[in-house]
């Protein structure tokens, strides 16, 4: 598997479990982008404001559950990968 095919795989996961966790309306607000910096794919999360607590939940479990999620997923990306919340 190449990057480019990575990055859409791992951005699909990504936008279809944060667009799962939020209200039908608000999903289009989701936005997930890739890039990759120094050899690791990065997954790109942007939230709305009153989601932030929910993606990152109480003492960070959220985005630790979501950040072991995006890694296990990693069994054929050519990188290492990342998740970070905006």
């Amino acid at each position: 598997m190449d990057y480019n095919e990575s990055r859409q795989k791992f951005r699909a996961l990504a936008q279809y479990v944060a667009q799962s966790m939020v209200a039908d309306e608000d999903r289009d607000r989701i936005e997930v982008k890739t890039r990759i910096d120094r050899g690791e794919l990065e997954v790109l999360l942007k939230v709305p404001d009153n989601y932030r607590g929910l993606f990152i939940g109480r003492s960070g479990h959220m985005v630790r559950s979501l950040r072991h999620l995006i890694a296990s997923a990693n069994i054929e990306a050519p990188t290492a990968v990342s998740l970070d919340i905006d």
